[in-house]
């Protein structure tokens, strides 16, 4: 594996996987950016797909919080000229620290004028390289180098794992401030029951999440961007709908009702943002209180939608 057919000309290198895209990985970017601008070439972050973890230890891989495209979009809209994703293998887990390095720095068709990658980075066979093997590379190659230290947010680093734990325990607000943004959960829309629209007035679209950490039950204030761009609020429930448990509802669910669209969703990629938890999913008694409650929560959430965009 190489970068090969994948980056041309000359470049500094950001590398890691870079889940999320948050705010330490955002410092990542700037130093590469400082040092593209300095050695006048192009900065190119560098991911991995799939999770490293996903290969080495797939019992403990984690849930991706954005898609392998929405990755590189964020990468590039915080300072990387490009972004390329690499396979991640069981072949490329095996190597030692510095048969990674060759192997995956090793590329004719561009000139590596610099790396830069956090300090914590770790690679080669059961992560025994680090940023010591990493700057002996780069001085025999005569490469820049930068190591960039952890960012830290009330006296913790901020992490990838940090992220997932505080979506899926309900702190969105303190999530997005290690973001940057707010958490998404990405999928596509899927046929549901029909009762929203049919008898209580809110059509929703049912979303099968495969991206993003699900937040507790509930319903919160979200704004979804289907593959058309366009960001629009929405009324989100997240849970097992109990009040139409005998029209058919099971499982755990996902259902959007975008406020104020008409148009249809199904089988379209939608991203949908979490931005406030409104209240708990609750049992009503009957469908017509259930809606008389839909309604309510639509007047609260397009009051907390219309300050995010």
């Amino acid at each position: 594996m190489t970068f090969k057919d994948k980056i041309s000309g000359a470049a500094c290198i950001a590398i890691g996987v870079f889940d999320g895209v948050h705010i330490g990985h955002r410092r990542i970017v700037d130093e590469l950016r400082a040092m593209a601008d300095r050695r006048q070439c192009r900065a190119v972050a560098v991911s991995f797909m799939p999770h490293p973890r996903t290969v080495v230890a797939p019992a403990s891989a984690p849930r991706l919080l954005v898609s392998p495209e929405r990755r590189i979009e964020l990468l590039k809209s915080c300072g990387a000229d490009d972004a390329v994703l690499l396979p991640f293998t069981v072949e490329l887990s095996k190597l030692s620290p510095s048969e990674f390095l060759e192997r995956v720095f090793n590329a004719d068709n561009f000139t590596l004028r610099g790396i830069v990658v956090g300090s914590s980075w770790r690679f080669g066979h059961r992560a025994a390289g680090g940023c010591g093997e990493l700057s002996a590379f780069c001085r025999a190659k005569q490469l820049d180098f930068q190591p960039v230290d952890e960012v830290t947010a009330d006296g913790a680093v901020v992490s990838s794992s940090r992220i997932r734990t505080l979506i899926a325990t309900g702190r969105l607000a303190d999530a997005a401030g290690l973001l940057g943004r707010p958490p998404e959960l990405s999928g596509y829309v899927t046929g549901g029951l029909k009762l929203a629209g049919s008898r209580l007035e809110h059509p929703t679209a049912n979303i099968i999440a495969e991206y993003g950490v699900l937040p507790p039950d509930g319903v919160y204030a979200a704004g979804l961007r289907s593959d058309d761009g366009v960001w629009r609020p929405a009324a989100l429930n997240i849970g097992t709908t109990p009040t139409a448990r005998e029209y058919g509802a099971d499982g755990r669910r996902i259902e959007a009702h975008v406020l104020e669209y008409s148009g249809d969703l199904y089988g379209r990629k939608v991203t949908v943002e979490l931005i406030k938890f409104m209240r708990e999913e609750r049992c009503f008694g009957s469908l017509e209180e259930l809606k008389r409650q839909i309604e309510i929560d639509v007047t609260q959430i397009k009051a907390v939608a219309s300050g995010e965009k």
